[in-house]
């Protein structure tokens, strides 16, 4: 498949310290038909001039620089939009990719049932990958195709940082396509959330969006890429709020699509909801809280109420909708 081209996807704000390294794990992949865009959005930094210095030296670097802040999810959206590769890759500027994955990712793709394919990932700090430990995504024990169901069902029903399936899209490739159609600015809902202004959710939904429109995905059980632990990361800056938004996140796509999910997906995801109102990241308030359980999909399932022992809320929820 050396003769598909690959996008590699670099969106950057300020990160002249580390983005050379996001760079040059792309420059080294060992599949050489890619190219590189990567959108600056408007850097106080040195990025800027880091950028020109390697768009100089390679000519599949590609760098565009917004005149002013856009913020993250436009810019991300800003990036696929200069794609001209028929599968994509998004590289988050602080982290770092295996130089064989793509050229082990890629093949799965040639099966034209596959939407997306990842591989597992690990955590790192400090200024490259070897300091990583904990290993994420070991959600097969064997390299394959697996169906879109299986995935769809493990992300309800597995927590938001238990690790077992991807939230990000910084482990997976994608047909740019896909990319294009699902990676969505903002979803109009009922909870005041304002997914392009939080960088939270929307990266999750393209994963989703994805496994609905094709039957299988693609799944590579070997660490080929690396988030970096940092305090300027989008996750570390959102710690108090991140699961609560990913968990409305999954409330809106389930409310929108036709997906079939097994109910113990859906008793695990209300228990996922619950503890998050319930254990302090209650960022929605009461009234959103019960606007969300008078939804036919989600409605309070009284014996995990009691048992979370959320006394809290008890007057407040007592009721049944059936319409």
């Amino acid at each position: 498949m050396e003769k598909n081209l690959v996008s590699i996807l670099i969106p950057v704000y300020n990160r002249a310290n580390i983005v050379s390294d996001s760079i040059e794990s792309a420059l080294n992949q060992t599949y050489k038909n890619i190219e590189i865009i990567i959108v600056d959005n408007c850097s106080t930094d040195e990025t800027w001039n880091i950028l020109t210095q390697y768009a100089l030296l390679d000519g599949r670097i590609q760098i565009f620089r917004n005149e002013k802040n856009i913020g993250p999810v436009r810019n991300w959206i800003s990036c696929v939009e200069k794609a001209k590769g028929e599968f994509s890759k998004i590289l988050w500027s602080d982290d770092i990719m295996h130089e064989s994955f793509i050229e082990k990712a890629l093949p799965f793709l040639k099966n034209h049932d596959v939407g997306f394919v990842y591989s597992q990932a690990s955590i790192f700090s400090g200024i490259n990958q070897t300091s990583a430990t904990d290993i994420l995504f070991r959600s097969f024990p064997n390299s394959g195709t697996y169906n879109s169901l299986i995935f769809i069902n493990g992300i309800y029903s597995t927590a938001t940082f238990e690790g077992k399936f991807p939230y990000s899209p910084g482990c997976a490739l994608f047909r740019t396509d896909s990319i294009r159609k699902n990676l969505i600015l903002n979803f109009p809902n009922k909870y005041h959330v304002d997914f392009s202004k939080e960088a939270i959710g929307n990266d999750l939904m393209l994963f989703l969006l994805t496994a609905s429109d094709y039957p299988k995905f693609g799944y590579i059980n070997e660490c080929l890429n690396y988030f970096r632990a940092h305090a300027g990361s989008i996750s570390t800056n959102s710690s108090s709020k991140l699961e609560l938004i990913y968990l409305l996140s999954k409330a809106i796509f389930f409310d929108k699509t036709a997906i079939d999910l097994d109910q113990s997906s859906i008793r695990n995801f209300n228990s996922y909801l619950m503890y998050a109102f319930c254990g302090g990241t209650n960022i929605l308030g009461e009234k959103s809280l019960k606007s969300f359980y008078k939804s036919n999909t989600y409605k309070l399932n009284t014996s995990l109420y009691l048992k979370l022992k959320c006394k809290k809320f008890i007057n407040y929820l007592q009721f049944t909708n059936n319409s």
